[in-house]
């Protein structure tokens, strides 16, 4: 497939989910390879952030002290979309939540168009089986080689509204505009205070959000999957999977994993990387 760029700007702001506080993202076609964050005056590439688990989310942390705070739906938006070089301009210090999905973030790529270059892109195939593992409390994630980006996920709560729920798909941009990026991030309502108190969800609402009440979900709206929970947990995967910066085949297998092992395993992944793959 051959390198993909945006065809002309794109803009999405709101408030972050958990700062708060308003942000706005331009979306810039690119003038040379690769992913870049600017802020203001100062420009990084992807390769020179280092993503870090808050927890609930993925925060990018960039040389001097830097850091887009939640920025995994965007991310997969751009990873899901195949978009090989783009620039982020970025005022805020966190990704707008939109409605807690990575649609949004899809609807403006497709707003601004999408060009090929003569250029083809670069995939980094996953040469031998690759794992963490969190023995104590069941979670684990895995690549193993494949002949294209192919994703499983199981997860397992005590809440009979979720319950267990597992899916396997591969990964192409149609596939994940149309299966994957709807799906919204999710929280139980007994836990929304607590995370409030460490400094979290404080732009939370039902509107960027599923949240689960003891009597089932509280959106008025419902579901848009019957495992739009488990298929957001896809999502945040690609999301965090994108801190590689470039496109991957292999077979990753996640269970009741979460972003500290997603990024856990994109850390292993990169250090077999040949050096030329990184952009």
């Amino acid at each position: 497939m051959a390198r993909r760029t945006l065809f002309r700007p794109a803009e999405l702001s709101g408030v972050g989910l958990h700062t708060g506080r308003f942000s706005r993202l331009h979306l810039l076609p690119a003038s040379k390879k690769g992913l870049y964050f600017t802020f203001g005056d100062e420009s990084f590439s992807l390769a020179q952030a280092r993503g870090e688990s808050s927890g609930r989310g993925t925060d990018l942390h960039f040389p001097g002290g830097r850091v887009l705070r939640t920025a995994e739906h965007l991310m997969a938006a751009v990873f899901g979309m195949a978009l090989d070089d783009l620039e982020i301009a970025v005022e805020g210090e966190e990704v707008p939540a939109a409605d807690g999905s990575a649609l949004p973030f899809v609807e403006a790529i497709e707003s601004a168009g999408i060009v090929e270059s003569d250029e083809p892109s670069e995939a980094f195939a996953i040469p031998f089986p690759i794992g963490v593992d969190d023995p104590l409390k069941g979670r684990s994630i895995c690549a193993l080689p494949g002949a294209a980006l192919f994703l499983t996920y199981v997860i397992s709560f005590s809440h009979p509204s979720v319950g267990v729920q597992y899916l396997s798909c591969e990964v192409d941009p149609e596939r994940f505009r149309r299966e994957i990026a709807p799906a919204r991030t999710f929280a139980f309502l007994d836990e929304v205070e607590s995370l409030r108190r460490s400094g979290l969800a404080r732009g939370g609402s039902l509107e960027n959000a599923v949240v689960i009440g003891d009597d089932g979900v509280l959106n008025r709206d419902g579901l848009r999957f019957p495992d739009e929970f488990v298929r957001h947990k896809l999502l945040d995967l690609l999301g965090d999977l994108a801190v590689l910066g470039c496109r991957l085949t292999g077979h990753v297998v996640a269970c009741r994993a979460g972003h500290d092992l997603h990024l856990a395993l994109a850390d292993r992944i990169d250090r077999i990387r040949p050096r030329r793959d990184r952009t």
